[in-house]
C-alpha cells in the first residue's frame, strides 16, 4: 500500500510491502519485520519499533545517527548521489536490506528490475542494487566515493 498525503509538498510518505508464500488477505502491515526510513521525520516516527525487535535501516545522510539494537544506519542518499542517481536510493537501500536480512533473493529483485527498466535506468538500478549489497557484504560503515 502507499500513502502520500502531503508528501507531494515535502511531507512524509509511506509504502508498505507484504511478502508471503501464502495468499495475502489483509493488505496492510500490522506488525512489521523490517522498516526503512529515509528521513529524520520518518525515523522519529518509527524508531520505537526497534525496541520491539523490528530491524530499522535508516539513512544517515538525512537523519541523525542513532545507536541501539535493531538500528542500522548508512548514508544511502549520499551513496546514491555519488553514484549519479539520487532517485534510485530506494533500490540501493533494498540491496542493503535483502543482503542483511534475506527476505527475498537478490536475483529475484534483479529480475524484476530487468523487467521494469531499460537502457541507462536498468544499468543504474542494477548498480544501485549491487552497491547496497556491498555495504553489508563488505561491512562498510563509512562511504568513500571511488
Amino acid at each position: 500500500t502507499q500513502s502520500y498525503g502531503i508528501a507531494s509538498r515535502g511531507g512524509l510518505s509511506l509504502a508498505e510491502v507484504i511478502i508471503d508464500h501464502q495468499e495475502i488477505i489483509y493488505q496492510q502491515v500490522q506488525v512489521p519485520d523490517i522498516i526503512l526510513t529515509l528521513t529524520e521525520e520518518a525515523l522519529e516516527k518509527f524508531a520505537s519499533f526497534a525496541d520491539e525487535g523490528v530491524a530499522i535501516f535508516y539513512d544517515t545522510t538525512l537523519a541523525k545517527a542513532r545507536s541501539g539494537e535493531n538500528l542500522t544506519g548508512y548514508p544511502f542518499t549520499q551513496i546514491a548521489s555519488d553514484l549519479g542517481n539520487v532517485g534510485s536510493v530506494n533500490i540501493l537501500s533494498l540491496g542493503a536490506m535483502i543482503t542483511a536480512l534475506p527476505m527475498i533473493k537478490a536475483e529475484s529483485l534483479a529480475r524484476v528490475i530487468r523487467k521494469r527498466f531499460r537502457g541507462k535506468a536498468l544499468e543504474t538500478n542494477l548498480q544501485m542494487l549491487q552497491a547496497g549489497a556491498a555495504l553489508i557484504s563488505k561491512g562498510v560503515s563509512t562511504w568513500e566515493p571511488s
